[in-house]
Order: structure tokens, then C-alpha cells, then sequence
């Protein structure tokens, strides 16, 4: 299955811009670019892969921190606590298995 921008849905905050598209019940995938750092979260629905395309994200995954470069990737278990901070500008691929729910995207704040 063939799939691109053209399909793709918007969105983004300030630091950070990006393109979704989702893959019928099966997947959802998102291209970002960010430079900002994105706050403590966990996802109850989804198992999530970063694959970081160009720059250095240093990730903070149940308190652990991880440095992810260029063509690697990290791989966030649903119900795990997270946050990321790009050295400059990142572009990134995201995957979420199954589709991503937003209802399901917690932010913390404590």
C-alpha cells in the first residue's frame, strides 16, 4: 500500500510540525519535524517507534535517558513514561501500533 503527503493530515503546535497518515486499522504513521523538547506523556493505547531521519534526540524513557542519532530508532511501549528534547531541529518518522488515539495521549504534569 502506497501512501504520501497528499493523504497525509496536518498538524502541529509551536517547535513542531508534521504529517499523519493512518494505514486502515492497522497503523498509523507520522513525519515530524521538532525543535522543541516535548513533555513527559505516556500513550494507554499505542506501542510507538521514533525513527529519527536527521539530528540527535535525547530521550528520557521511564527515567532512563537514551540518545537516539541519525537512522536509529527507540522503541516506546504503551503505558511507558517518556519525553524527548532534540539537540536542534529533529525530523523524525513515527509509527503507532494500532493508529493513534489521541484520547488516549496523556501529558503529565506532576
Amino acid at each position: 500500500m502506497k501512501f504520501g503527503i497528499k493523504k497525509a493530515e496536518k498538524f502541529g503546535w509551536e517547535g513542531v510540525k508534521g504529517w499523519s497518515v493512518r494505514i486502515e486499522d492497522f497503523l498509523s504513521a507520522s513525519y515530524l519535524e521538532v525543535e522543541t523538547e516535548i513533555p513527559l506523556r505516556k500513550n494507554t493505547k499505542n506501542d510507538r517507534v521514533y525513527f529519527v531521519i536527521e539530528g540527535e534526540v535525547s530521550f528520557t524513557v521511564n527515567g532512563k535517558k537514551n540518545h537516539v542519532n541519525e537512522k536509529e530508532a527507540i522503541f516506546i511501549p504503551k503505558n511507558t513514561k517518556y519525553s524527548y528534547k532534540p539537540k536542534e531541529k529533529v525530523r523524525m518518522v513515527e509509527a503507532n501500533v494500532p493508529p493513534f488515539d489521541k484520547e488516549s495521549e496523556i501529558v503529565i504534569t506532576n
